[in-house]
């Protein structure tokens, strides 16, 4: 949540941010991730959905019983729908887990007046799709928008992704035409990394940009997950070696120093990498230069994340729009 924090609020406004919900580190309650969430993006709208896949606790908390009161598909899945109806600034997901509540599910989210969306989280069968698509014919005076998020991408999937995509976005245009907005959302930072500076295509960007070649939409619109991934179990535990990354908006950039240490990394990507902005001035970029200055902005993997995302969001948020993503309404002392 630090990374969104920390960004310009020029950013923010034109960003809609999915939440998944989710116990937080160690919260007993639900509101704790609904608290962290309206921290990080104030009063502006976002969407809320139930993570699919969450980890099995070693201890029960009340905020999994909670989450549990919130899957139950009864009364149209009625606790979903009080539940949101509560959040003013939360533009409810449809939950999908039980087809013979989705029609009464919809009409109820619908009538809480902020729109509703559609988020399929893995790949459908091709002929299932225009059944869940028909779900939002039901309140053609609603607005809605649908989300394909699929999860992580890995180069060697990229062709089938991009085809099984391009088919996806023109089954919505067969049953609901021109009318709501598709979102293509993956994720594709490296899971491995060498020692010195490498760089990778961003994958995510390069599929959104060949189906909005092949579809020809209009109202198709960039999703990704951040930079973030979604590792089961939380990774293996081992020490994690000094790292800086450095997203631009077509590539990841990371220098990884096995035998040095973050302010090594930090200084020789500024020095060496030949990708260095100095001109673009928010909180990341700062935490960088403050780091190759006194080594401790950036001292663990957490904060390595963190302003990750922060520099990775600004930059696809302002993608091929020339120099706008320098003009922030932040106020940075030259370092």
């Amino acid at each position: 949540m630090l990374a969104m924090k920390e960004l310009p609020n020029s950013t923010l406004d034109r960003m809609l941010p999915v939440f998944c919900l989710k116990p937080w580190a160690n919260s007993k309650h639900l509101v704790s991730s609904v608290d962290r969430i309206n921290m990080s993006v104030g009063e502006r709208p976002w969407i809320a959905d139930i993570a699919r896949k969450i980890k099995e606790p070693k201890t029960e908390r009340p905020v999994h019983d909670e989450l549990r009161q919130l899957l139950d598909p009864r009364d149209g899945y009625s606790n979903w729908v009080e539940f949101v109806r509560e959040l003013p600034n939360a533009i409810p997901c449809i939950q999908l887990g039980n087809d013979r509540e989705l029609e009464g599910q919809c009409e109820s989210l619908a009538n809480i007046g902020r729109g509703i969306v559609l988020r399929i989280s893995e790949s459908v069968h091709i002929s299932n799709l225009p059944r869940l698509i028909r779900i939002l014919n039901i309140r053609p005076d609603v607005s809605k928008l649908v989300i394909f998020d699929l999860g992580y991408l890995k180069p060697r999937q990229y062709e089938t992704r991009a085809i099984e995509l391009v088919r996806y976005v023109n089954c919505v245009l067969d049953e609901l035409g021109d009318r709501v907005p598709i979102v293509i959302s993956n994720t594709s930072f490296p899971m491995q990394f060498v020692d010195g500076i490498n760089e990778t295509d961003i994958l995510d960007r390069m599929i959104f940009n060949e189906v909005s070649k092949n579809t020809g939409y209009q109202r198709l619109i960039y999703g990704d997950w951040g930079s973030s991934r979604d590792l089961p179990g939380g990774g293996n535990g081992e020490k994690i070696p000094p790292r800086i990354d450095y997203p631009t908006q077509e590539k990841w950039i990371y220098v990884k120093d096995t035998e040095g240490d973050y302010q090594t990394a930090a200084t020789s990507l500024i020095r060496d990498s030949g990708y260095w902005d100095e001109d673009l001035k928010i909180w990341a970029s700062q935490m960088i230069k403050s780091t190759r200055l006194n080594g401790n902005a950036i001292h663990n993997a957490r904060m390595c994340t963190a302003v990750r995302i922060n520099m990775h969001l600004h930059l696809q948020t302002f993608y091929n729009e020339g120099d706008a993503r320098f003009d922030t309404d932040d106020e940075w002392v030259d370092i």
